[in-house]
């Protein structure tokens, strides 16, 4: 009992005082870890792809290492996609979906025109003029080109004929509210008459050829088929005849076609193809005793086109006036375009 009632000699010199702040998490800490993972993480992630896979990017690439021209490079276009994605209608009532025909100031539809200028150039004097647009892979924008190349060819005076050749998976026929019908195919089987399948596109002064019903065999058509005499009257009928065809590396048929061609063009997408894949092709042309006349770049990012122009020092901006602005305004550059363009030579300096 003596032992239980001893008294301790511990003392209490002081209490303990709470904490008014958490020890963690400190937001300061993590938002800067989360920055610098981030930034390591984003160039990783660049690096490797640079380095694992080398897409084209650079049109000068195409021209210097590889001796292919670009005639044109044809900006991403925002507006393309909300027109696909059904939220933006260029003509009430009119199935015509066009970037080209509804939006003249927009960046694809410049390059667009440069690139109706540069074939206008090089196209032969004298008929017929045939030409053939195709690509390495599929979803690379032929139709988005085509299309829009035709209508631009066509406000220029001339009579112009867009014909569909993919007889695989060809869908021209509704960008322009049309049935697929009876068209190319019925022709090369000798079905009906090729004039006769022809349509006229509503307000625009174009026309179209459709696919047709899609055969079991496209490649056995156009083999067995007497490709020739349909493809010399319809060059007869028209100043131009656009054809889109199917991609060079998945099938053979856009060489079957090409043949009838007065121009060849091949469409890249920015980014997506080595200079191995383009040898390829060019190797495949040569092949078939096809000469390539040059090569389009499409979807090139506008980050990717100011990018390119601030390297050689200066960027244009040019666009047409609107209303009541006063002539030149519309050359003009907004308060936070002149702030991004300076901040911008700040970093690359």
């Amino acid at each position: 009992m003596a032992q239980a009632g001893a008294v301790g000699d511990v003392v209490i010199v002081d209490t303990a005082n709470l904490p008014t702040k958490p020890v963690f998490p400190n937001r300061l800490l993590v938002v800067a870890s989360s920055l610098m993972l981030g930034l390591f993480l984003g160039l990783g992630t660049a690096i490797g792809r640079r380095t694992f896979f080398e897409g084209i990017e650079d049109p000068e690439v195409l021209d210097r290492v590889l001796g292919l021209p670009v005639h044109a490079v044809i900006p991403h276009s925002e507006r393309q996609g909300r027109i696909e994605r059904g939220r933006l209608a260029l003509v009430p009532g009119e199935p015509q979906l066009l970037v080209a025909q509804g939006f003249s100031d927009d960046a694809a539809s410049e390059g667009l025109r440069s690139l109706r200028t540069s074939l206008q150039l090089i196209l032969p004097k004298g008929g017929p003029h045939i030409l053939c647009l195709t690509s390495l892979g599929p979803g690379e924008g032929k139709s988005f080109i085509a299309s829009n190349l035709s209508y631009l060819f066509s406000q220029s005076g001339q009579r112009v004929l867009l014909v569909d050749a993919d007889l695989r998976r060809g869908h021209l026929h509704k960008v322009f509210g049309l049935e697929r019908g009876r068209g190319l195919a019925e022709a090369l089987m000798g079905k009906a008459a090729v004039e006769d399948l022809i349509h006229n596109v509503g307000s625009l002064s174009l026309a179209v050829l459709t696919t047709g019903t899609l055969p079991d065999d496209a490649a056995d058509l156009l083999l067995a088929s007497d490709l020739a005499p349909v493809m010399a009257k319809l060059g007869a009928l028209y100043d131009l005849v656009i054809v889109e065809v199917p991609p060079i590396l998945a099938v053979s048929d856009a060489f079957v076609l090409a043949r009838h061609a007065t121009l060849c063009l091949l469409l890249l997408k920015y980014g997506q193809h080595s200079e191995r894949q383009v040898e390829l092709a060019q190797k495949r042309f040569e092949r078939h005793n096809i000469v390539l006349a040059g090569s389009v770049l499409n979807d090139v990012s506008l980050a990717a086109q100011r990018y390119a122009y601030h390297q050689y020092g200066y960027r244009y901006h040019y666009q047409y006036s609107r209303g009541a602005q006063r002539e030149g305004e519309g050359a003009s550059r907004t308060f936070w375009q002149r702030a991004k363009s300076i901040l911008w030579k700040r970093w690359r300096s």
